[in-house]
């Protein structure tokens, strides 16, 4: 009996896959109908609960908020210098940018040194609120950290730490 619902069950899925009704494959056995009948519909519900799982992991997946931090070299606006008269000063900045596609919120960033020192950075413009593919740069002046290998980090509301690699911030050779 098993062999025989086994081989059903590879009849009418066959007959899915190529389009023939599986009633018109079977319809001259009742009681492997019923049985491939009920087969079927185990491994359809199988197959949709599957499908679904796996859409609900990688929307997840998708969806999360997703923070990219970078360091780097900055300076004044040398049109700001010229016409302005703004001193000409230098940063090592921090951007942040939502790859995500939730709205991030940014409590602070700051500087991690090769000593294990962490310099936070005091801005006006925190806490950031980062939307979709949105990016903000946060200065700091270069005084604070020296041309030396930092990382770079940003906080989020979820209390996550986010890191950049290890760059070499400085005046440019």
């Amino acid at each position: 009996m098993a062999r025989r619902r086994g081989s059903v069950l590879a009849i009418v899925v066959a007959a899915v896959l190529f389009g023939i009704p599986a009633a018109s494959v079977l319809a001259d056995d009742r009681r492997g109908v019923a049985y491939a009948t009920s087969d079927l519909v185990a491994a359809y519900a199988a197959i949709v609960a599957t499908v679904t799982a796996v859409w609900k992991i990688v929307s997840d997946v998708r969806d999360r908020p997703k923070l990219r931090v970078s360091a780097h070299y900055g300076r004044t606006d040398p049109l700001a210098v010229a016409e302005q008269g703004a001193p000409d000063e230098e940063y090592a900045v921090v951007t942040a940018t939502n790859d995500g596609r939730r709205v991030v919120t940014v409590l602070s960033v700051g500087f991690t040194l090769p000593n294990g020192k962490q310099i936070i950075i005091q801005s006006e413009k925190l806490p950031l609120l980062l939307g979709e593919t949105q990016t903000e740069s946060i200065p700091s002046p270069l005084a604070h950290v020296g041309s030396q290998a930092v990382v770079a980090w940003a906080r989020d509301s979820r209390n996550k730490v986010h890191k950049s690699r290890s760059r070499q911030i400085g005046r440019p050779k």
